[in-house]
């Protein structure tokens, strides 16, 4: 476990300290907003209203859904405090300070969850999404708001959500 952590800390302080700059700042923020409960919420109404009959939008609401009670079970459960409140020199965005936990990655979870839904029904665009959501979980390291293990445990809840109801 020992060796996970230290492994986890490196990871992070590599993308979070050393790949800082003014481009990958926007870009990653960008990423992030894609993430979050709005852009989620909207796409999965969107999904419902044009999906046209298909189980796509039912499926990405109830995904979606029990990812993030998961990731909120998780958060209780487990604890872990964010980057930024246990490592010296994380570099963290303005207004990007939150009060909840670190596992899961919510964004990650969230991400993961609807396009592994829409992958399932659309393979076609499965490279194009998966690029998406690995880029999510990625902007959520570089923002000091996660750490790798984090993200990875969002992307497992994420994955195991959609299939739940995909298949």
């Amino acid at each position: 476990m020992n060796y996970i952590l230290r492994l986890d800390n490196w990871i992070f302080r590599n993308i979070n300290n050393y790949l800082k700059n003014p481009v990958l700042d926007g870009v990653m923020s960008f990423f992030t907003i894609l993430g979050g409960t709005t852009i989620s919420i909207l796409l999965c109404i969107s999904l419902v209203v044009f999906s046209q009959g298909n189980s796509v939008g039912k499926e990405s609401v109830y995904s979606l859904t029990v990812g993030h009670f998961m990731v909120q079970l998780f958060k209780r459960f487990v604890s872990r405090p964010r980057p930024y409140l246990v490592l010296p020199g994380v570099k963290l965005r303005r207004g990007f300070i939150l009060k909840d936990y670190s596992f899961p990655s919510g964004h990650t979870a969230a991400s993961f969850s609807i396009f592994t839904v829409i992958s399932i029904h659309y393979p076609f665009i499965a490279p194009v999404l998966l690029t998406v959501a690995v880029l999510i979980g990625v902007s959520r390291i570089y923002l000091g708001q996660h750490y790798p293990t984090d993200v990875i445990a969002g992307a497992v809840l994420g994955i195991g959500s959609a299939v739940l109801f995909s298949l």
